[in-house]
């Protein structure tokens, strides 16, 4: 391997100026593979020193339960830090699985940083209420936080066009609080229920609402970027509300 600089996406930014060469830029190191080494990789099995995975978290669960109302809000925290690939998908940030760090110096740029499953805050309530005239009303709202995100960054080398991470996914380790995430996902859903007495059998009538502050919020954004591509643009948004009446009989 032979070290090389390229310039990077702006530093430090959400979005930056999106112009190559400017002062917001810096530059980022590269490995590029010397074309008479390609196709003779050769594996070595070891065990350096320096890589290590973290856990940590709680939950917290408050209840409440009377002959009219139920409810429940529970919070959790979690925070996995883990010296894994650079992608951001779920095979790439397995914490059991290195996925090539040892084999290719680029993939182990800002690898160390939260997994693709660590949203850190999660947020669920739920309650239900028996309200007059025999209705019953129930309520679930989610709040999480956003997915660990970074920048892929398009490099072509001479072993191909290989993705770099511009950033840290997430926060670090010990406490350090680098690294950007996705926007957060919160929705609220509800339900009205009323049973009718039919004969020997009953009749339920109910109405779902999903989505009832009719949100956007993006759910997954666009990783591999560029000076003209859009960064964090959105591929995956919220469903917008909807409404589902249903009626279920049994006897």
């Amino acid at each position: 391997m032979a070290a090389a600089h390229a310039n990077g996406a702006d530093r430090g930014a959400v979005d930056g100026d999106r112009v190559p060469t400017t002062e917001d830029d810096e530059p980022l190191t590269v490995f590029n593979q010397k074309p008479g080494t390609l196709g003779q990789d050769r594996y070595l099995l070891t065990n350096p020193a320096g890589f290590s995975s973290h856990s940590e978290g709680f939950e917290f669960t408050i209840g409440l339960n009377t002959s009219r109302i139920q409810a429940s809000t529970t919070v959790t925290r979690y925070r996995a830090v883990a010296d894994t690939g650079p992608g951001m998908r779920s095979s790439e940030n397995d914490t059991s699985n290195l996925l090539g760090i040892f084999d290719d110096p680029n993939n182990a740029t800002f690898a160390r940083g939260s997994t693709y499953f660590d949203r850190g805050t999660l947020l669920r309530m739920w309650v239900a209420v028996q309200l007059p005239a025999g209705i019953r009303a129930a309520s679930i709202g989610n709040y999480q936080d956003g997915l660990p995100y970074a920048r892929v960054w398009p490099v072509p080398l001479n072993q191909g066009v290989i993705g770099i991470l511009r950033g840290q996914r997430g926060p670090g380790n010990q406490g350090t609080t680098g690294g950007m995430r996705t926007t957060h996902y919160q929705t609220i859903d509800a339900r009205f229920s009323k049973n009718f007495k039919i004969g020997s059998g009953s009749l339920v009538a109910s109405l779902d609402i999903f989505n009832i502050s009719n949100l956007a919020l993006n759910q997954v954004q666009m990783e591999v970027t560029s000076h003209e591509a859009q960064w964090r643009a959105p591929i995956q948004v919220q469903s917008p509300r909807s409404f589902q009446p249903g009626i279920r009989y049994t006897w």
